[in-house]
């Protein structure tokens, strides 16, 4: 089993509001560069109570996906973990095969804009 870690997520409610591209958002990208699937499961925890239950997915060999994370966030189709903003979370991801794994953040609450993208690196 691999896993990642995110300790430090936070899906901010306020946005500019120029337009629904514009939503602040964080988003797991994950890239399956092997012949076989991916089964993944997404842990949240929070501070003050129990982790939400593992969300499962499978990305297929060969494949790219994103996981949008946020209640209110899904964006073009991707998948998405339902995380209520302004609450601070962290991230436990698991998968039965290793995998190449972005996280990242978009804030949209300044008209400037920020973004912050890492990559994980599995124990």
């Amino acid at each position: 089993m691999y896993t990642w870690y995110v300790p430090d997520g936070y899906v901010p409610a306020d946005t500019d509001g120029r337009r629904p591209a514009m939503i602040g958002h964080e988003a797991i990208a994950i890239l399956n560069d092997h012949q076989q699937e991916a089964n993944l499961a997404v842990e949240v925890f929070y501070c003050d109570c129990e982790p939400m239950k593992p969300q499962r997915f499978v990305i297929s060999p060969c494949r790219s996906c994103r996981i949008i994370i946020g209640a209110e966030y899904q964006l073009d189709g991707s998948l998405c973990i339902d995380v209520p903003a302004n609450r601070p979370y962290s991230l436990k991801i698991m998968s039965d095969i290793p995998l190449h794994i972005q996280f990242t953040r978009v804030d949209t609450r300044d008209g400037n804009l920020a973004l912050m993208s890492v990559m994980l690196h599995a124990e």
